[in-house]
């Protein structure tokens, strides 16, 4: 696969099911076997990664994530982008629902074999979440 292939793959993820809800995305761009590193909370694999942006989404309202930087070189892509929400209302991990809009900005570096996403590295600041495991 070529540099600007997977970065179409990480901005499917990102505009697809982070934005839109579209879960499927991560049967067609993540390996089975992937892992994902983000600050403050536990490693993934592949279906509890997915069950987590899944429990996102349904717990905040109103996604918009804008996109500000694509950078691939070998099998990594790197991505900056910001988020905002028009409401925080359920709980999620340990974080009781604010009531609250929601802004946060992520960078996310993503490893490519084969095609796929393998493992990810991603930061966020602008929010303070307990997610802990229960």
């Amino acid at each position: 696969m070529s540099l600007e292939d997977n970065k179409t793959i990480v901005r499917r993820f990102v505009e697809e099911a982070l934005t839109q809800g579209n879960f499927d995305v991560y049967d067609t761009s993540f390996a089975p076997n992937f892992v994902a590193h983000y600050y403050n909370t536990p490693s993934h694999d592949h279906a509890s990664f997915r069950k987590f942006t899944e429990q996102f989404h349904q717990a905040i309202s109103g996604h918009t994530f804008t996109i500000h930087d694509l950078i691939a070189e070998g099998d990594t892509v790197a991505a900056r982008f910001s988020y905002a929400a028009s409401m925080h209302h359920a709980q999620f991990g340990n974080t009781p629902p604010s009531g609250q809009p929601l802004q946060m900005e992520f960078t996310l570096f993503a490893h490519f074999e084969q095609g796929k996403i393998t493992e990810a590295w991603g930061y966020y600041e602008g929010a303070n979440w307990d997610l802990s495991p229960t």
